[in-house]
């Protein structure tokens, strides 16, 4: 499959993990023809880390991981893309796997998520994702077309995202596949496991108050 390929990862804060993460793009079986890098409100030294690999970054400051995937869909000039958030490291051949999986008629393919430290709450998280019957994770290979005719995301002066009650993609509607040899490595718990993770203890701390209360 002759494609070209953009590769697009999205960051905030990702200075300890960001040359990992693009160290792994370039070791990939299949090479990529563009790569891009999102950053949003970043304030710690993920730019100068990055700035020495070749990789074009912009900066927004939209404070949210969705739309920021969604920018980074809309930035990429080729029709496949390989999308990583910052802290993600992909095996040698999660492209290549995953354009075998466009080429059988998938629109986005993503892979086996694993924790980068093995601590019972990494592992859980990973379980998690992995059990999942949808979502894309923090890595997967894109049909842009197909995402760009169901979100129906329009540039005009610029970029101008009509999808904002949309998950990062609007996988519900595309042809998708959960690739357990897609092997990737990512900072887990992630913010949002985290936020749930600390609402369960509130309200579990809430209902043994109650409890000894009553």
């Amino acid at each position: 499959m002759m494609v070209s390929v953009s590769a697009v990862v999205i960051a905030h804060n990702e200075e300890e993990y960001i040359a990992g993460c693009l160290e792994s793009i370039l070791r990939q079986t299949v090479g990529v023809d563009e790569a891009l890098l999102i950053l949003d409100s970043s304030t710690d030294g993920t730019e100068k880390i990055a700035s020495q690999y070749p990789v074009d970054i912009y900066e927004v400051e939209y404070g949210s991981i969705y739309p920021t995937k969604r920018l980074s869909v809309c930035a990429a000039r080729n029709d496949i893309v390989l999308a990583l958030d910052g802290d993600t490291v992909i095996a040698p051949d999660f492209l290549e796997r995953g354009l075998q999986h466009l080429e059988e008629g998938y629109d986005v393919a993503s892979g086996h998520t694993s924790s980068r430290e093995r601590t019972p709450l990494g592992d859980f998280a990973a379980w998690v994702c992995n059990v999942q019957s949808s979502g894309s994770g923090p890595a997967y290979v894109l049909d842009r077309r197909a995402y760009m005719d169901v979100c129906n995301v329009q540039r005009i002066n610029g970029f101008v995202d009509i999808c904002a009650g949309e998950p990062e993609i609007p996988l519900q509607h595309m042809n998708q596949i959960k690739d357990p040899e897609m092997r990737l490595w990512t900072e887990l718990p992630s913010t949002g496991q985290k936020r749930m993770i600390t609402g369960a203890r509130a309200v579990g701390g809430l209902l043994m108050a109650l409890r000894v209360l009553a």
